[in-house]
């Protein structure tokens, strides 16, 4: 019986959830806690990112920001001047 036979077997029946989502993991438990684990840290990970964002932009006008944005990058460009001896 080949995979596609197999799933449309349980789309019919009426399978259990629990029955089911072990099928799809095939090797069950194991699988499912790797990719659960997986989408926690993606989510942290997206928490963080937007935490930091926020934080950073609290009570900053976005002119200010760009100003910000410009210094550094002035800073960083003369750094490397300075580094290759320009």
């Amino acid at each position: 019986m080949n995979k596609g036979e197999k799933w449309r077997i349980y789309f019919s029946t009426n399978v259990s959830h629990q029955y089911f989502s072990i099928e799809r993991n095939g090797v069950g438990r194991e699988k499912k806690k790797k990719r659960k684990e997986k989408k926690r840290k993606e989510k942290k990970r997206g928490r963080r990112k937007v935490q930091a964002d926020r934080v950073g932009r609290q009570g900053r006008p976005a002119s200010s920001r760009q100003a910000g944005r410009q210094a550094s990058k002035q800073a960083n460009t003369s750094k490397q001047a300075s580094k290759e001896g320009r």
